[in-house]
């Protein structure tokens, strides 16, 4: 973020950014537009919260094809989580 917030102090327009860093030029302009930028995010197994999920864990394979893939209107990718696990990690993001 600083180095995008850099170029656009220099003056650099969104698509010579884009250029420079290989990211859209709508992307670095929602990016800029948002006030906090990224925020720390924990993902765990969920293993806390709900019984059974280490045997989940353990019998489910990063590239199963189940679960659900959502793209959030905030710009956020969820791919392979239970609705559950989902709705908690885009809550945190919040």
């Amino acid at each position: 973020m600083r180095q995008t917030q850099a170029l656009r102090a220099e003056g650099q327009t969104y698509l010579q950014i884009q250029d420079a860093l290989g990211i859209s030029a709508p992307t670095i302009r929602q990016f800029l537009k948002s006030s906090g930028g990224f925020l720390p995010v924990e993902v765990g197994n969920g293993a806390e919260s709900t019984p059974g999920a280490d045997e989940k864990a353990a019998t489910h394979p990063a590239d199963d094809e189940s679960g659900i893939r959502l793209l959030t209107p905030d710009g956020f990718w969820v791919e392979g989580l239970d609705v559950d696990s989902a709705v908690g990690l885009l809550r945190g993001l919040r």
